[in-house]
């Protein structure tokens, strides 16, 4: 039934839940966590939180920029940037840098 709620839906129950302390720690946390992710995947399209450096990273992809390049702006070795490259595909469920 919690799936077919919308994810503000869902956050404003878990909420609620919490208030009411109708739940345990562990399930208000666990469901929390659960209406938190679908919130930021509603909002951004990824699950998953996304670090700072990540978004730097993601700025200069979308902006054409090769890992190199990213590399020499960020200051950075360019197997980190393959990397955060890597989680950002990962978090978007994307398999090419052009779908970021």
């Amino acid at each position: 039934m919690v799936k077919q709620l919308s994810p503000t839906q869902r956050w404003d129950r878990a909420v609620l839940k919490v208030r009411a302390a109708t739940a345990t720690y562990s399930e208000a946390t666990l469901e929390l966590e659960q209406a938190r992710a679908a919130l930021l995947k509603e909002l951004t399209g990824c699950s998953t939180a996304v670090t700072h450096r990540e978004k730097e990273v993601l700025k200069l992809v979308k902006d054409g920029k090769s890992n190199k390049e990213i590399a020499n702006l960020l200051h950075i070795e360019e197997r980190t940037v393959k990397f955060h490259v890597a989680n950002l595909l990962k978090k978007f469920n994307a398999s090419r840098r052009h779908q970021l």
